[in-house]
């Protein structure tokens, strides 16, 4: 793997270190993750996490982006006004000709939360340095790590980049997830520290998007509303299929957008229509043969009283 040194990331964020200015549309991110399974490598300084499954796409700024690769951290890379999170997973995104790195800090807390829950289905199961382990587990998404909150972002890559367009998405400290105490002695038990070297990016570099991810996935500004907007069928302006099963995005974003939103619902719900097409015909074939059973017993039975 080529290695960069030229790099901007990680980098020491300060919380309150200056005006940072607003990223609203450029920074607009949508994330659906799906179910997935896992393949987890121990790479000695960190975990790396393959997450199986053809969901794990996000929209960044209108760009659709497909998840590659995570990482988990024992002390974060990144700081938070100076001070390192206990540990930090990332997610690592390529499209467009880039990538995205998202970066959530995570502390070791015994706080109950859906993060916790995500961790204890990977933990317990890390192998030894050098080795891998292919995890199944039930309900497992990474919806469940993304902190709905703020974000900051700046245009920086890691030593393993190596490409200028990069950019980071990065939470503070504040937004941190949180892992049980069990699962991170686990976890200081099996990887080392990694160190290196810091950044310190100009304020003006740093953007936030107070929007954020505040309203969970799937959805990034709050007043657009989280509930499905469906169109009949039958329409006089010759609405098809696919206005049907898609939410509307009128107003909410760029073309590119819109349809990479439009396409991730639609094969979504296209699945579960034809699971429930699927279901009736398999209903309607076992009520034509308990039908035709009946008919054929009834038929036995005047048979037989006719003979006598």
């Amino acid at each position: 793997m080529t290695i960069c040194y030229n790099t901007t990331a990680p980098i020491n964020l300060v919380k309150g270190g200056g005006d940072y200015p607003p990223c609203t549309e450029k920074c607009k991110l949508i994330y659906k993750y799906g179910l997935s399974h896992c393949i987890v490598t121990n790479k000695d300084t960190y975990l790396d996490i393959k997450c199986g499954s053809g969901l794990n796409t996000i929209i960044y700024g209108g760009i659709s982006l497909q998840l590659s690769s995570v990482r988990l951290y024992l002390k974060s890379l990144n700081t938070y006004d100076g001070f390192h999170a206990d540990g930090e997973l990332i997610l690592i995104h390529d499209g467009g000709g880039k990538n995205i790195y998202i970066c959530i800090p995570v502390i070791n807390s015994e706080k109950v939360g859906t993060s916790s829950k995500w961790f204890s289905k990977v933990i317990p199961f890390i192998p030894s340095k050098g080795g891998r382990a292919e995890i199944k587990v039930n309900n497992f998404t990474l919806d469940d790590v993304i902190p709905q909150s703020i974000f900051y972002t700046y245009e920086g890559t890691f030593q393993w980049g190596c490409n200028d367009k990069d950019e980071v998405i990065i939470f503070h400290k504040d937004q941190a997830i949180n892992m049980k105490n069990r699962d991170f002695k686990t976890l200081a038990s099996v990887i080392k520290n990694a160190s290196m070297a810091q950044n310190t990016p100009k304020p003006d570099t740093i953007s936030i998007n107070v929007n954020g991810t505040i309203n969970g996935p799937g959805e990034s500004n709050p007043g657009q509303g989280k509930e499905l907007t469906c169109i009949p069928i039958e329409t006089g302006d010759g609405k098809g299929l696919l206005d049907t099963l898609v939410p509307s995005t009128k107003g909410t974003g760029s073309v590119g957008e819109k349809s990479a939103v439009a396409a991730m619902y639609f094969y979504y719900y296209f699945g579960i229509i034809m699971g429930i097409i699927v279901g009736l015909i398999i209903i309607a074939i076992l009520g034509y043969i308990i039908k035709l059973t009946l008919s054929n017993r009834n038929s036995s039975v005047s048979s037989g009283s006719g003979g006598s």
